[in-house]
């Protein structure tokens, strides 16, 4: 038993180990909001991953098709082709299906397939001719737009690119 006598005992040791208590607490609760926020900024960085490799593959289909086909239907406003026009972003209504192309594969885990549109440009440059009465050779550029989202429609992807035919 101790030498000091039950009335001089205050409690001190109680009064420390609340306050230590409290502060690994604090620290403690400090450590699992951090851990949470990490996984939401992984998550989103995910997410937005998803939204740009479903754009490029959009893009890379657009290009496909200019490439491809070998007579271009004409540039109208419809079916996502569309004759150059001075704001992609505001100019074209992405949701409608009619207004855009849709991505022809099926991608997992995205909350909407990939579309893009095919802008002709105005500008068709000619080709210097290396031959006497020869025509030179006309080259038409085309802009490609790709739309996509990620798994939530918060991460939203715009890419574009411009193609030579």
């Amino acid at each position: 038993m101790s030498n000091v006598p039950l009335q001089h005992q205050r409690g001190m040791a109680l009064i420390i180990c609340l306050i230590v208590l409290v502060v690994v607490t604090i620290m403690g609760l400090s450590s699992i909001r951090d851990t949470a926020m990490e996984e939401k900024m992984a998550g989103n960085m995910k997410n937005r991953n998803m939204a740009f490799q479903a754009a490029e593959s959009a893009l890379r289909e657009g290009e496909a098709y200019v490439e491809t086909t070998s007579v271009l239907p004409s540039f109208d406003s419809t079916d996502g082709l569309y004759p150059q026009l001075s704001d992609v972003l505001n100019g074209v209504s992405w949701s409608v299906s009619s207004a855009v192309r849709s991505y022809g594969g099926t991608l997992s885990d995205l909350a909407e397939q990939p579309v893009y549109i095919i802008e002709q440009m105005d500008s068709e440059l000619e080709s210097e001719s290396l031959e006497v009465n020869q025509s030179a050779d006309t080259q038409t550029y085309y802009r490609i737009t790709a739309r996509a989202v990620g798994s939530t429609t918060t991460a939203v992807v715009i890419l574009q690119t411009i193609y030579r035919r």
